[in-house]
């Protein structure tokens, strides 16, 4: 059978003839009359410098200093640019800042965002959702739907229009320096699903969801950050592996794309561009063969696997890219795209085809009708109790237990267990050590490269006074594994790592002696909680490895455990509703303290 699929994927994507192009979603709720009403009044408006500069994104940082605030009126005002990204900061400032920009423009900026997990990525005091190798081991998509919407709302809040998510490469490769823990995980058809359930859910909020980085960033050992990484797969290979979520992706239906900086010499073997160069990636390929017909952006041409192309905006043009994300001296780009008109190297019709696309997706994206952010309640409206039961969800489903010797969770008989559990790799007692001793006496310590000698050999002796011992694993670095290898010694611990899991081969010594062995993905206050909860029972174990852990564990590997105690829970999860019982709270106190209510104490 899979002797005759290939042949099929191999004409699926590169023999069958082209065919019509398909609408994104988004595209087809518009009123398309109402549309090009106003795109038609806006484009007829526009100098050729505006209609060049409404293909720009370019970024600016989150504060409000007088020398940003003038970078931002020069990219408005002077290179009419259509949409800024912001970078790392503060909520307050990004909303005044954009309230800012957009107060400048004729026409309303779209507002981008790089927020794969988040907006917490970017900007601080917000809600920090589970990274994407993380929600590769949730079984339930709806859940990833749901928080896909929920980020949805949070960008609208924002006044954020465009999220540079989600990721669609797949991550064969362990020794990826870029993607990593970024993807979903490692079966083509996996990552397709989650990524669409969550696109769909940010796009049911009318935010445009961005796949990337397309044709496929999985399978490399460089970063395009730093250099042009080369991807030799064969067409069938690419076809199977790297393309697969991309067209499911396409086929669902949604509406933004962005092209990688990747040499790929099966795609594109005459024009040794990086594939967001190459009108053969770009238009043949994405366009034509797969029919995308949404919004196409390249990554970030700052980036070393693009910079070193002079003429980088009009060849991303040229290729069939409608929008060019931080390019290297955007005003001298600009410049060049308009000696470009006049020498003929680029069509009016091209730059004026582009402009008008830009145009009916601000429209879709609700720009015609741009109104300013209000910035009261911001923070406390972003967090609301719904993002936190998301959330605590996400997490709680995502623990996975890959052993389980004996049934030792989770724990039973607490009375006739002594507990010690360290920490290995940070300096302070963690929220992993905090949720364990809610449930039982747990005596924490902390083991981490660079602790004094003596204090080392003394924490690693203590542990001999407790007959169950708990190593939580927060660290990668040659120094910490050591140190989780004296600690294990001659013992039979319970391993919990809040690390990738490829760092489960460098562990892979003790592994063997483990009586249980956890993966909780990442280090968040939430991920350690959860685990902590899965070992006495207070949450069923669910996860699911969404990677191959070459000669441990295979994708999809994950124990099941029942819930056997009650475990910490928000009202929101119980059916209830936090701020009524904020309320309640509130009114008790006051009683109390009138003495109206004696006993209530």
């Amino acid at each position: 059978m899979k002797n005759r699929i290939l042949p099929i994927l191999f004409i699926l994507f590169f023999i069958l003839p082209v065919q019509a192009k398909r609408e994104p979603d988004l595209y087809k709720k518009a009123d398309s009359q109402r549309m090009e009403h106003w795109v038609d009044s806006v484009f007829d408006s526009m100098s050729v410098k505006e209609r060049i500069g409404q293909l720009f994104v370019l970024a600016v940082d989150v504060n409000t200093s007088a020398k940003n605030k003038e970078l931002i009126r020069k990219y408005v005002e002077e290179y009419k640019v259509g949409g800024l990204l912001f970078t790392s900061g503060d909520v307050q400032k990004q909303a005044e800042l954009t309230n800012y920009a957009q107060s400048l423009a004729k026409i309303p900026l779209m507002i981008t965002m790089d927020g794969e997990w988040g907006l917490a990525m970017r900007l601080k005091n917000t809600t920090k959702f589970p990274i994407n190798m993380t929600l590769g081991a949730i079984r339930n998509d709806s859940l990833i739907y749901a928080y896909g919407k929920e980020m949805g709302r949070q960008c609208r809040r924002m006044g954020i229009q465009v999220n540079f998510a989600p990721v669609l490469d797949v991550n064969t490769n362990p020794q990826n320096p870029v993607i990593g823990r970024r993807s979903f995980g490692e079966n083509p058809e996996q990552v397709a699903r989650k990524a669409i359930a969550y696109a769909k859910g940010l796009e049911s909020e009318g935010i445009m969801a961005v796949g990337k980085h397309f044709p496929g960033h999985g399978d490399t050992s460089e970063d395009s950050h730093h250099t042009l990484p080369v991807v030799n797969h064969s067409k069938i290979h690419l076809a199977k592996n790297e393309l697969l979520p991309f067209k499911h992706y396409i086929d669902a239906g949604l509406s933004g794309m962005m092209t990688g900086h990747l040499l790929i010499p099966a795609l594109d073997s005459t024009t040794e561009l990086p594939a967001s160069l190459s009108p053969v990636i770009v238009d043949t390929l994405l366009q034509q063969k797969l029919r995308f017909r949404g919004l196409t952006f390249t990554d970030a041409l700052e980036m070393k696997g693009a910079s070193s192309y002079t003429d980088q905006a009009l060849t991303a043009l040229l290729a069939g890219n409608d929008i060019l994300l931080k390019p290297i001296i955007p005003g001298t780009q600009i410049e060049r795209l308009e000696k470009a008109l006049e020498n003929n190297e680029i069509s009016h019709q091209i730059i004026e085809e582009k402009c008008l696309k830009v145009l009916r997706y601000k429209y879709i994206l609700g720009l015609n009708r741009y109104r300013p952010i209000k910035t009261e309640n911001l923070i406390e409206e972003l967090n609301n109790p719904n993002a936190e039961r998301i959330t605590r969800q996400l997490f709680a489903r995502s623990v996975t237990l890959l052993e389980n010797k004996n049934n030792t969770i989770p724990f039973s008989d607490l009375e006739k267990r002594t507990f010690g559990a360290v920490s290995v790799g940070v300096k302070a007692k963690t929220s992993f050590q905090n949720m364990l001793q809610n449930y039982a006496e747990v005596t924490p310590s902390l083991l981490y490269a660079g602790m004094k000698p003596a204090l080392t050999n003394e924490t690693i002796q203590q542990l001999s006074k407790y007959n169950t011992i708990i190593i939580g694993i927060y660290s990668e670095k040659k120094e910490n594994i050591e140190l989780v290898k004296r600690a294990c010694k001659g013992k039979r611990p319970i391993l919990v790592f809040f690390v990738s899991p490829y760092a489960l081969n460098a562990y892979k010594d003790i592994l063997p002696d483990a009586e249980a062995v956890i993966m909780a993905y990442e280090s968040t206050p939430l991920a350690q909680e959860y685990a902590a909860e899965l070992l006495f029972g207070g949450i069923e174990a669910k996860g699911k490895l969404p990677v191959n852990i070459q000669g441990l564990y295979a994708m999809g590997e994950g124990l099941k455990t029942p819930i056997t105690r009650l475990g910490y829970a928000t009202p929101e999860e119980a059916g209830m509703d936090s701020r009524i019982l904020q309320k309640i709270d509130t009114i008790i106190k006051e009683d109390i303290q009138q003495k109206a209510f004696p006993g209530c104490q």
